[in-house]
């Protein structure tokens, strides 16, 4: 005997939401998806997040209250619709996260700043600072139009890591994205970001 049409739709809806009945709203339906898919909203919750301060830093409009609000809202919307699914992906993982944050616990305890930090982790620091402040990838100094004064276009020997534009404003020659994902969180959380 074949099974006909409407039982084997019944049958994937039974699979895929764990129910025989139609959720009536749209928090129903998310909280009976897998936990693999919570999974997979949060990464891409993240990514989403790292797309918008690359894109903000390339528009020039990286304003902290941009990443307040997606931060805000992204974060009420996954857990008022995922609650029950999100705590069944976590539960499991509890004892491992607990054993991961004991390790970096530990080990953070027996670790000391050093000053070898190099040229390049700076730069890069100093080009997410200058982005979280003038909500531009490029910026003026009076040092640094000195400077260009003297050398021109290229790249800027007294400021390892940038380049002067024609104009005379030093530009990062780093990854952007690197750049603003550090940017968001130091103009959330200033220099403890």
């Amino acid at each position: 005997m074949k099974p006909d049409r409407a039982s084997l739709l019944v049958v994937c809806a039974v699979r895929y939401t764990g129910s025989v009945t139609k959720p009536r709203t749209f928090a129903d339906f998310m909280t009976k998806l897998s936990t693999t898919t919570t999974v997979t909203y949060v990464g891409l919750y993240w990514v989403v997040f790292g797309a918008l301060a690359f894109v903000s830093a390339l528009g020039g409009v990286f304003t902290p209250a941009l990443f307040f609000f997606y931060l805000f809202a992204g974060g009420i919307a996954l857990s008022s619709a995922r609650a029950e699914a999100l705590r069944r992906a976590l539960v499991p993982l509890a004892p491992a996260l607990g054993i991961v944050l004991t390790v970096v616990l530990v080990w953070s305890i027996f670790t000391t700043p050093t000053i070898f930090t190099g040229r390049d982790q700076g730069s890069i620091a100093t080009a997410a600072m200058m982005l979280a402040e003038s909500h531009a990838l490029s910026m003026h100094t009076p040092i640094s139009d000195a400077f260009f004064g003297y050398y021109g276009e290229g790249r800027a020997l007294n400021f390892p890591g940038f380049f002067y534009t024609a104009d005379g404003a030093l530009t990062p020659q780093f990854p952007i994205p690197y750049i603003a994902y550090l940017a968001v969180f130091y103009s959330i959380f200033g220099v403890y970001g």
